[in-house]
Formats: C-alpha cells, sequence, structure tokens
C-alpha cells in the first residue's frame, strides 16, 4: 500500500525531547498504519540520536527511519526528509513538540474539506505555568499560537502564518515552490528562522490556498533558557536579520541608503523605534518596556543583515 502522510522531523542535539515527541506521535491514531511514515532528519548530531530512533523502530506503530543530513541548518534538514519521503502529504513536527492523540486521523479530512494545499493547526505551551510577568505576556506570542476555534484561510494581509512546526504541504506543492529556503533557518545555536513564512508567501505567490485549521493541535515545550532576558535579546536580533532576508526580494525599497543602511530603515528605527523605548522608561509597565527594548534589537538586526548585503555586494 502506497505511503499518504510522511512526518518530517529534524533535530539537532535533542534526544531527550526526540523521544517525548516519538512517543506522542506513536500515541497518535490512524485507522492504516501501513499508511504513515515517520522520517527522523539527523542533522549532525553528537548526542545518542540515530540510536534511539533505531531502537524505537523497533516497535514503533509506523514506519520509523532515520536519515542524517550533514549540511547543517533545519531548512536544509527539512528539504532532505521531504526528498526522501514517499508520502502524498508531508507534515513537519519539531523535536520538542507532542501530537495531539487525534493529529494524525484529522490530516486528510482537512485537506480534503478545505481544498487547501497547505494546511496547520495551533501550537500551545504546555508547560508554562507560573511564568514571570513579563514572559507569560511574551510567550502569547512567540512559541505559540492560535487563530480561535473557526478554519481560518490565512491570506497575504494575515499578521501571522502557520508555524512551521505544525504545518503539512501537499508534498508535489512543496516541490515545486522550491522549498524551504537555506539561507533561513536555525544552523546549529543560530536562531535565524521565518523559513515557515517565507516558503508561505512563495506558496500564495503561486496561487496556493493556506488554512489554519484548529483541531490539528501540537504542543511545545518552554525551554529553560526562554526564562532568560538576554535569550528574547538574541532570539530578537535574529528575527530581525530573518525578516530582512525574508523580504530580500524587495529590492525597490532598499535602493536609497546611507552607510550601507537603507533609508527605510534609519527613519523606523529614529522615528519609531528609539522614542518609543525612551517613552517607555518612564512609565511603570516592564514589560511594555522591554517589548520597545526587544523592538529595536530586532531593528538592529535588520541593519546588520543590510550591511551585510551592501558588503556581499562588493
Amino acid at each position: 500500500m502506497s505511503i499518504l502522510m510522511s512526518l518530517v522531523m529534524p533535530t539537532y542535539n535533542r534526544a531527550t525531547h526526540l523521544e517525548k515527541a516519538l512517543a506522542s506521535i506513536a500515541a497518535a491514531s490512524f485507522p492504516d498504519p501501513a499508511q504513515v511514515e515517520v522520517i527522523v532528519v539527523d542533522n549532525n548530531s553528537t548526542d545518542n540520536t540515530g540510536a534511539l530512533v533505531k531502537r524505537l523502530a523497533e516497535d514503533f506503530p509506523y514506519q520509523l527511519r532515520c536519515i542524517r543530513e550533514e549540511n547543517q541548518g533545519s531548512s536544509r534538514a527539512r528539504n532532505r526528509g521531504v526528498n526522501e519521503a514517499r508520502g502524498k502529504y508531508v507534515i513537519f513536527m519539531d523535536d520538542d513538540q507532542l501530537m495531539d492523540s487525534h493529529y494524525l486521523e484529522n490530516i486528510p479530512g482537512a485537506f480534503e474539506q478545505t481544498g487547501a494545499e497547505c494546511i496547520g493547526g495551533p501550537v500551545f505551551y504546555y508547560n508554562a505555568d507560573n511564568l514571570p510577568g513579563w514572559l507569560s505576556e511574551l510567550s502569547k506570542s512567540i512559541g505559540q499560537f492560535s487563530f480561535g476555534d473557526q478554519v481560518k484561510v490565512l491570506g497575504p494581509d494575515t499578521h501571522k502564518g502557520l508555524g512551521g512546526g505544525n504545518m503539512a504541504i501537499v508534498r508535489s506543492e512543496f516541490i515545486a515552490a522550491g522549498g524551504f529556503n537555506v539561507h533561513l533557518g536555525h544552523t546549529g545555536n543560530d536562531m535565524i528562522g521565518l523559513e515557515d513564512l517565507e516558503i508561505q508567501d512563495r506558496l500564495r505567490g503561486l496561487g496556493k490556498t493556506i488554512v489554519y485549521t484548529p483541531q490539528l493541535i501540537q504542543y511545545h515545550y518552554l525551554r529553560p533558557e526562554r526564562y532568560k532576558k538576554s535569550y528574547w535579546r538574541e532570539y530578537f536580533f535574529s528575527y530581525g536579520r530573518s525578516a530582512y532576508i525574508r523580504r530580500s526580494d524587495e529590492t525597490g525599497r532598499r535602493r536609497r541608503s546611507r552607510f550601507r543602511i537603507p533609508i527605510w530603515l534609519w527613519r523606523r528605527l529614529i522615528i519609531h523605534d528609539v522614542p518609543a523605548y525612551c517613552i517607555s522608561l518612564f512609565r511603570f509597565d516592564s514589560f511594555k518596556r522591554f517589548r520597545n527594548e526587544l523592538e529595536i534589537w530586532a531593528r538592529m538586526g535588520q541593519i546588520r543583515e543590510a550591511m551585510q548585503a551592501a558588503e556581499d555586494k562588493k
């Protein structure tokens, strides 16, 4: 029997989390297990990832295999997984997430009912209790998201798109779109990202439909390092870099520059970001103050990438 769904999961030195993620997949029901395969893409891990997958594969309810991708980066790992996949649909899941028990059985119907080429659902933290105030607010919009309990078509005007850790795509459409942009996506400890939103941009450009489906639920692990403000400063700096690369085709807005930095970036930093942060210093809202600081870090990430791009053109 042919494979219907291929679940692709890149991993890098997270064997403990990977084992929990795979356990949640094993507990997810599907009428015909022979139609599901799980592909773990080991992206140069130095822990026991390979041995773990080999051990679990012996009693796993679905076809489980591990392939090794030596070109570092989550986008490269995911692309490799798709190349190895045999299913009509490809599901992407992160190695620090858990799958709802009805997730797999909801995938085929969601594609059929929506007619979409790309679907996904909400992601919630499962260990985010008793957070400090600033982190509680921040975690509402980063690392987890939801568009509510109704099916929603995500057009180009949507503020956010599907998360790469909970996204399924018709495999042929993914390949036709060119796969994930390898200049985006985590590489080792580098937090550059937005490869998930960038490919959704390209799919829309090809006339494809992207739909949020609320019953496709996954759960995310809030890692200990995210309790430190230093982590979020680095995260937002990397986010700024990612945002600049994602929009790198917008050459018209980057023609005018000063000191190798586009004028529009100077304007946003000087007219909006810095004044907003300065005003927040005189208020008692510590979260708002930190959020404004993070906006500056993101802008500095954009500036860094703009300068690098200008240097590369020399």
